[in-house]
């Protein structure tokens, strides 16, 4: 990542302690028939005014919520009295898959699926993961008055707070597109870092929800998991990733080298680029096959609107005085094209994750080794 989020505490978060509730004091503890009384949190009883409200539909969203908890309930009460360890399992894997700092910095922990659960015990999988895949969204049962509007409410105001906090109003994904901000009416999508489709009990954790331009969302992440480099290969391809909301985390050092000095005709495939960051060598090569990013940025650096208009900036300021009037006296530096690259180059070190400067200088000074600008003395 170019920069790291700053993550704020919010009243959206309390919607995840309903997962949690239903985890680790009611399925865990699965003993006799189920009943709605089981539902009821002394600190909060929305799960258990909601089930009695809707527990005389045959159909629809909220028969579907309140089904797949009594179902998980029987599969769980039916674990925990034959002893099983996928009991255990399952449980923990609340706990872990909720780790999502920990899950990206740690190797050895291992993230539960739906697709282990379903070969542990199938009924059970299949339930969890329809219960899980309601809960985010407009159709969630979260968005009722019972919840007071989870969605429509709460969601939208952790947008606005949360853009308040991280304002450089930039993807830090890729650095290429604008993130909406708090004035921007519509907002952009929240990416699950670990997709929802994947992992069960995070999708409404927002540690494992972050903003994201539509590109890096839609066109290129989708559902890649961050933290396995190939999905027909998940035993020996466990690696690290980026938290997003990690505030240690710093921009990676950016290189490249062209392969001639004809910039007009340069293409991607000229142009080679090194991303590199001592002690994170997972974690880069984790963000850059995430969002496609090699081949992106290769695109950018060779393109009208960006390469190619670097480096014509630097002739164009050989051509003109830059310097300004003044009391009738010419003020200001009046540099040479190479004057001008150089100090570019040095100003692209400030802010880098700006106007893709994180590019701009590692790009000028691989035409200035080459020599393109030799002549502009």
């Amino acid at each position: 990542m170019l920069f790291p989020y700053t993550y704020i505490k919010h009243r959206v978060e309390t919607y995840q302690e309903f997962v949690r509730f239903l985890v680790h004091e009611v399925w865990a503890n699965a003993d006799g028939p189920f009943s709605a009384e089981l539902l009821m949190n002394g600190q909060d009883d929305s799960l258990y005014k909601f089930y009695l409200d809707n527990d005389h539909k045959t159909s629809g969203r909220a028969y579907e919520f309140n089904l797949c908890i009594e179902q998980i309930y029987k599969y769980c009460e039916e674990l925990r009295k034959a002893g099983s360890p996928i009991l255990n399992r399952f449980v923990a894997g609340y706990d872990i898959n909720n780790n999502i700092a920990r899950l990206c910095a740690d190797k050895t922990l291992q993230p539960l699926t739906y697709d282990e659960l379903k070969g542990l015990h199938a009924d059970l999988g299949h339930a969890l993961q329809r219960f899980c895949s309601s809960l985010y969204g407009g159709g969630s049962p979260f968005n009722t008055v019972h919840f007071d509007e989870f969605d429509r409410k709460h969601t939208a105001d952790h947008y606005r707070q949360f853009m308040i906090v991280n304002n450089k109003r930039l993807c830090p994904f890729c650095g290429i597109h604008r993130i909406k901000g708090q004035f921007d009416g519509p907002r952009d999508a929240y990416d699950h870092y670990f997709p929802k489709s994947v992992y069960p009990f995070n999708s409404i954790n927002f540690h494992n929800l972050v903003p994201m331009c539509d590109e890096c969302n839609e066109s290129y992440k989708k559902t890649r998991e961050p933290i396995f480099s190939k999905k027909t290969d998940r035993a020996n391809s466990r690696c690290k990733a980026y938290y997003p909301f990690d505030l240690a985390l710093t921009m990676p050092k950016f290189s490249v080298s062209v392969g001639h000095k004809d910039y007009e005709t340069l293409t991607h495939n000229d142009v080679e680029l090194t991303v590199e960051k001592d002690g994170c060598h997972e974690e880069v090569d984790s963000w850059l096959r995430l969002f496609n990013l090699d081949h992106r940025y290769r695109l950018l650096l060779t393109e009208e609107s960006f390469g190619k208009d670097w480096i014509e900036d630097i002739f164009e300021a050989q051509l003109h005085d830059e310097r300004i009037l003044i009391d009738g006296e010419l003020c200001g530096e009046n540099l040479t094209g190479l004057q001008y690259c150089e100090k570019e180059i040095r100003l692209s070190r400030r802010n880098a994750w700006a106007q893709q400067k994180f590019l701009k200088g590692p790009l000028l000074q691989a035409y200035r080794d080459i020599g393109l600008f030799n002549a502009l003395t």
